[in-house]
């Protein structure tokens, strides 16, 4: 990833060659007071002890990149790990609800018992990426939304089937609670304007003029204050639908100063992490899809 940088590497050249210049000039007889031998010298020492320090300087910032950049990817090596471990388990643990859902069914409303099931699974895959960015970085403030699109006679609507905070939240959310909100020609969100708009590629508003500016649709609505970063990351299905979205939204914290934001890596890091997530979400879609024959 870092190349040694083209002064090191004339360093390495042009070092010893003046090593080899001091010494013949230094072990050339002086005739009298030669003083110009003696100002060449001194200079050409001089130049020496600073291209020394240049060169141990740029050793040094060339380490301690390597070794920032070693950390970061023992950092994004964690998430996976992390995620995927817990993933493995939630997968076996869906089957079987459906697979006993399958068998107690018979009964008037089984798709209602099936997503619950899903439901429950959004809620495993959101708090499973909280868990992940509380250990990605300490003291980050955020939560984690999914929101899922429905049809109802030609009409979307949205409703969030996901949600997790960062271990320094403690507000009890209301959103899985609130009514499916319809996609309009006039969106009030930046949300509903994804949909309605079918954006197909991730969303990062990495900072808080940018979220002030995005976030709401509506010119009588006030800025957004509280959230101070944004990513959105469409779920496509096979006809490359919007089917959902994985939201991450960095809040700010007016006890905490300053505000614990993400850096413009650890924003590109977790783009990259959660745009390999969303097929875990599609998956659960697709079992759902299978198992509920009400569906479109």
């Amino acid at each position: 990833m870092f190349k040694e940088p083209s002064f090191l590497k004339k360093a390495n050249l042009f070092q010893p060659i003046l090593v080899v210049v001091i010494s013949i000039i230094g072990g050339t007889p002086m005739e009298g007071a030669n003083t110009g031998k003696i100002v060449l010298l001194v200079i050409l020492g001089a130049a020496f002890i600073v291209w020394h320090v240049e060169c141990q300087r740029l050793i040094n910032r060339n380490r301690e990149m390597k070794k920032q950049a070693c950390t970061l990817k023992n950092r994004s090596a964690a998430l996976y790990k992390k995620t995927y471990a817990a993933l493995s388990g939630e997968y076996e643990n869906f089957a079987n609800k459906l697979n006993g859902e399958d068998r107690r069914e018979k009964k008037a409303d089984g798709s209602r018992a099936t997503t619950e099931s899903f439901n429950s699974a959004c809620l495993f895959l959101c708090s499973t990426i909280a868990a992940a960015l509380a250990e990605y970085k300490s003291s980050l403030i955020f939560e984690v939304l999914y929101i899922q699109a429905e049809w109802q006679q030609g009409q979307t609507f949205l409703r969030v089937t996901g949600y997790a905070q960062g271990e320094h939240n403690n507000d009890i959310p209301s959103l899985l609670a609130q009514p499916p909100r319809p996609v309009t020609g006039t969106p009030s969100m930046l949300d509903e304007q994804l949909f309605a708009e079918r954006h197909l590629s991730p969303v990062v508003l990495s900072g808080p003029a940018e979220v002030r500016r995005s976030f709401f649709r509506k010119r009588n609505q006030p800025p957004e204050e509280k959230y101070m970063q944004y990513l959105a990351i469409p779920v496509l299905s096979r006809r490359n639908e919007i089917i959902g979205l994985i939201e991450v939204s960095v809040k700010k914290n007016p006890f905490i100063f300053p505000v614990v934001m993400l850096e413009t890596h650890e924003l590109a890091d977790i783009r990259s992490w959660l745009y390999h997530l969303k097929d875990h979400f599609l998956l659960f879609h697709e079992i759902e899809r299978a198992v509920r024959h009400d569906l479109p």
